[in-house]
């Protein structure tokens, strides 16, 4: 049976329409978590053309899966990946351990000083910053690994989730810059917003009725990581791109010499403009389905030894949905 057109339809099109019309009554300029200085204008330039081939290109990305949830405690599997390409040929692959973790009531607190996280009071630890801290760990080995001039590519923004120590990320962008080493962030989507309206978007289309180019940038903000200033700017590179995206990098380069030298390694055909290296990195760090369930039987054969009867088990972790959407 055809189901009817959802309540709200009319009123939600409504709104979205005003917000892309630009008549949205704020136009601030926001994101998650703030810590950003943003630019008193955006200014949206066109980016020549001059590519900067780098010795290496390296990239880090993270993957996630639950594994079980019985709401109070989860069983969840973080890894993070490292993928380096030389002479645009991949020369370095790692696809990262899985590391299972147990989360939830006073085992969070054991977990993480295993991970040596440090938790304030009352805070959680989660999927999220497990992942993280895996990735800010493989960025750490990845500077150390680089050649002089590489780029390594951080899957997301550069600046680290609250609870990880500040100064080992510190020290790792002073490393890099000593090794001369372009440390970037890049952000597949973003939660920068101008009013409502997703700023990076908004960007794209006031670019394309600006120039006969495709390929722009725009500076955003800054932010600061300890002493270490991070320069934020939305970008296009690619006239066959889709999209445009967040861009972080420390804020004493030069944003041509950066963006150009992206460039030079984002030859994705499937994803213009976006790096291939993060690509790669995020393929490898992928947690398939598939693998949930070969983890969840693992578990099983394990509880089954330590003599965990099944119907505990099966009360706490199996998920209703799976019996009440059986049709």
């Amino acid at each position: 049976m055809k189901e009817t057109p959802p309540v709200g339809l009319d009123s939600v099109s409504i709104r979205l329409a005003q917000i892309f019309n630009g008549q949205e009554p704020t136009t601030a300029l926001s994101d998650e978590g703030s810590g950003l200085e943003f630019e008193p204008d955006l200014k949206i330039q066109p980016l020549d053309l001059s590519e900067q081939d780098p010795p290496q290109a390296w990239a880090i990305d993270g993957g996630q899966l639950q594994i079980l949830d019985a709401r109070s405690i989860q069983v969840v599997a973080t890894r993070a990946s490292r993928v380096c390409f030389s002479q645009k040929k991949r020369v370095f692959e790692e696809q990262g351990p899985l590391h299972l973790s147990l989360l939830g009531g006073t085992q969070s607190i054991q977990e993480a000083k295993e991970w040596k996280i440090a938790l304030a009071l009352g805070e959680v630890l989660d999927t999220k910053l497990l992942r993280e801290y895996l990735e800010w760990k493989a960025l750490a080995k990845t500077i150390d690994d680089s050649v002089e001039k590489a780029i390594v590519f951080k899957d997301g923004q550069l600046r680290p989730d609250d609870r990880i120590e500040i100064d080992q990320v510190v020290s790792l962008l002073e490393k890099a810059q000593e090794k001369d080493i372009l440390l970037v962030g890049f952000s597949k989507q973003s939660s920068l917003s101008k009013g409502s309206m997703p700023l990076l978007a908004w960007l794209s289309n006031e670019a394309s009725q600006m120039f006969d180019t495709t390929r722009w940038w725009c500076p955003v903000a800054t932010y600061s990581i300890g002493g270490q200033k991070i320069r934020v700017v939305a970008a296009k590179l690619d006239s066959l791109s889709r999209f445009s995206f967040r861009i972080d990098f420390p804020a004493y380069l030069d944003p041509c010499f950066v963006l150009n030298t992206i460039r030079a390694v984002s030859n994705d055909v499937g994803f213009p403009g976006y790096p291939y290296p993060l690509s790669v990195a995020d393929q490898l760090a992928t947690c398939p389905s598939w693998l949930s369930q070969e983890i969840k039987q693992l578990i099983d054969d394990s509880l089954d030894k330590q003599g965990i009867p099944l119907q505990l088990r099966e009360a706490a972790f199996f998920d209703r949905h799976e019996l009440m959407e059986r049709l």
